[in-house]
């Protein structure tokens, strides 16, 4: 992964921040509900449930930066997010 790395930023700070995106988080809590619930069974459907909330949009996202119609993953423009959907649909 390669990030720019502004002056003021760190790069502890800069993991921290990655590390605690919100996917991350998705999948984390579906498996660890999934563990609470049913032990290796709700593991099992916690990973189903993190590949449609998070495994998968991200890799939607990612595919958009790749080919450049979004410019990070964070895809702040609203204009921009609703023509390039169209435009990869």
């Amino acid at each position: 992964m390669t990030t720019d790395v502004r002056p003021s930023e760190s790069r502890l700070a800069r993991r921290i921040t990655d590390w605690l995106e919100p996917k991350n988080w998705i999948i984390a809590v579906t498996l660890l509900v999934g563990w609470h619930t049913a032990q290796w069974t709700g593991v099992a459907w916690g990973v189903v449930g993190a590949l449609f909330a998070a495994v998968i949009p991200i890799t939607f996202i990612k595919y958009g930066i790749r080919k450049g119609h979004w410019g990070d993953r964070h895809v702040g423009a609203k204009p921009a997010r609703l023509g390039d959907v169209r435009s990869i649909m």
